[in-house]
């Protein structure tokens, strides 16, 4: 297993393939192992690096309070890049990770070279409250979690962020390894889908302080509020382009591997 120290503590990472560094930053509740699929595609172009953020999985630290938790993300991933001489970065985030991708990116805007945002989530509350069967889906997932059934909360977590809009679920082809993964970082999702909401910048930084290209990806099998959420962000960044996946929902990279590479390719040969 392979670790760097940054910021005190030690994170795990893996990396394959030569070329321009990419970075690609994992969701709440997930791991650098949802990358599996992507990875050998990008490393045939790219020094691909994935890592396990701070706590989950195999690598250190403790959480951090809440007020800090998007800007302690962001100096994690800046001073990972930093340790293993890799800015500046492309970086792709997923879900949670493209929203710290985003915080990175304002506080060391020379390690960033260009940005994919695959459903990044920043400014979707107000767009939650608006979509009826993900609100329903979320309203279960924290009586589960008040009434104490771990396990049923974990799998209601995993089934809420693998939907797809004609009903049918990523999480049904999750290996049993892989569903224990979520299960074993259930709590930190807890403590990680407050501290998404409590630090986002305000949209006025973001169209004037994000200077790096900036794509975004959303799923045409996403959740409602997963779409307006992407269309909103593209406008709050002067028009940024939008690749939309057919068929794709929040986990095009696990079940349309071949499609996700294809966009994030496309996204980082834009100029």
């Amino acid at each position: 297993m392979t670790t760097v120290n940054v910021n005190g503590i030690n994170l795990y990472y893996r990396e394959a393939g030569s070329g321009e560094p990419l970075l690609l930053v994992h969701g709440t509740g997930f791991n650098a192992d949802v990358w599996d699929k992507v990875i050998d595609a990008f490393a045939r172009d790219y020094r691909t690096i994935v890592y396990d953020r701070r706590a989950y999985q195999r690598s250190q630290g403790k959480l951090p309070a809440r007020a800090d938790y998007a800007h302690q993300q962001g100096e994690d991933m800046a001073a990972l890049l930093q340790a293993l001489n890799a800015t500046p970065a492309n970086i792709v985030g997923w879900s949670a990770g493209g929203a710290f991708a985003v915080h990175a990116t304002l506080m060391h805007p020379d390690y960033v070279k260009r940005l994919v945002l695959f459903e990044p989530g920043l400014y979707a509350l107000r767009f939650m409250l608006k979509d009826y069967p993900f609100l329903k889906d979320f309203i279960r997932l924290y009586l589960l979690r008040l009434i104490g059934k771990k396990q049923a909360t974990a799998v209601s977590f995993g089934r809420m962020v693998s939907m797809y809009q004609d009903g049918h679920n990523s999480y049904d082809q999750f290996s049993s390894e892989f569903r224990a993964k979520l299960a074993a970082d259930i709590d930190m999702a807890f403590a990680e889908i407050p501290a998404v909401l409590a630090g986002e910048p305000k949209p006025e930084v973001l169209g004037t302080q994000i200077k790096a290209p900036v794509t975004l990806l959303v799923g045409e099998q996403s959740s409602l509020a997963m779409k307006k959420t992407t269309e909103n962000l593209a406008g709050i960044l002067h028009n940024a382009p939008v690749i939309r996946l057919p068929d794709s929902n929040h986990l095009a990279h696990v079940d349309q591997p071949d499609l996700f590479v294809k966009a994030v390719k496309e996204a980082l040969a834009q100029r």
